[in-house]
C-alpha cells in the first residue's frame, strides 16, 4: 500500500497515521500547534501505528497540563528554576514508565 492515510481527532489532537514504502508511520498535532510532528514511523501495521499516537497523547495531554502548572509555580515565584526543573523531570520520568514511547519533548509538538 502507498499514499494511505488515516486521520481523526483524539482528545483534541489529530492523529495521522499514514503508509508508504517503508511501512505506517504515526504522526500527532497538538491543537495549538502548526504542524503534524512524526512520533515513529515505519510499523508493520496500521494498528501499531495508531496505538502508538493514542498513547503519545495520553502521556503528552498530562504531561502539557503538568509544564503548564509548574511555570505558573515558578513565575509565581512558589518555585526557583531548580526545584521547576527536577519536578517536571521526575514527572516525565514517571509518565515514561507508564506509557513507554519514544517520542521528542513535548515543546517540539507545539510549534
Amino acid at each position: 500500500m502507498t499514499n494511505d492515510a488515516i486521520e481523526f481527532p483524539y482528545r483534541g489532537w489529530l492523529i495521522r497515521v499514514t503508509c508508504d514504502k517503508g511501512g505506517w508511520s504515526a504522526q500527532a498535532k497538538h491543537p495549538r500547534g502548526k504542524n503534524f510532528a512524526t512520533i515513529q514511523s515505519s510499523y508493520d501495521f496500521a494498528a501499531d501505528a495508531i496505538q502508538a499516537a493514542v498513547h503519545f497523547v495520553t502521556r503528552a495531554n498530562p504531561s502539557h497540563a503538568m509544564q503548564q502548572l509548574l511555570i505558573e509555580l515558578r513565575d509565581h515565584q512558589h518555585l526557583n528554576n531548580d526545584e521547576y526543573k527536577h519536578l517536571y523531570v521526575s514527572f516525565e520520568k514517571g509518565m515514561q514508565r507508564l506509557l513507554p514511547i519514544k517520542t521528542k519533548p513535548l515543546q517540539e509538538y507545539e510549534r
